[in-house]
């Protein structure tokens, strides 16, 4: 899954922040020391510096703040990143949260003027193919 792209206010401008490096880090889970790595089975650290982002742009500080909204997919569930905006989750209001966070998709949210409604799938009957097939 690609990175998110930050955002933070400066000023009076609003400004991108890309991430640059390595797709893969482990994180020790005791310790919380992050290593860069360039595949799982790495015993090495590529570079222990962790600041990776980078600006790449600022925006006046009035920009549509729902530009700013980043979803992606995981399976059964959404992560969702979007600064700066309250977010409705199952009728219950969330004051802007500044880190991506997931939710599943079967949860109704809306953020600014995008609505999503949940879906769960059910199964109502188990149907014996075999019997269906040599029916036919």
């Amino acid at each position: 899954m690609d990175a998110f792209n930050l955002y933070k206010k400066e000023e009076d401008k609003l400004c991108e922040y890309k991430y640059q490096g390595p797709k893969l880090a482990k994180v020790n889970v005791t310790t919380s020391k992050t290593c860069m790595v360039d595949t799982m089975a790495s015993k090495l650290c590529l570079n222990q510096h962790m600041n990776k982002f980078h600006t790449t742009q600022c925006m006046p500080a009035n920009t549509s703040l729902q530009e700013l909204v980043q979803m992606k997919e995981d399976g059964l569930h959404f992560i969702i990143y979007c600064p700066f905006s309250n977010i409705h989750i199952m009728n219950i209001e969330e004051e802007y949260l500044e880190f991506p966070f997931r939710l599943s998709k079967q949860d109704n949210f809306s953020v600014g003027t995008f609505e999503y409604i949940g879906c769960a799938i059910e199964i109502k009957e188990r149907l014996d193919l075999t019997v269906i097939i040599n029916n036919l």
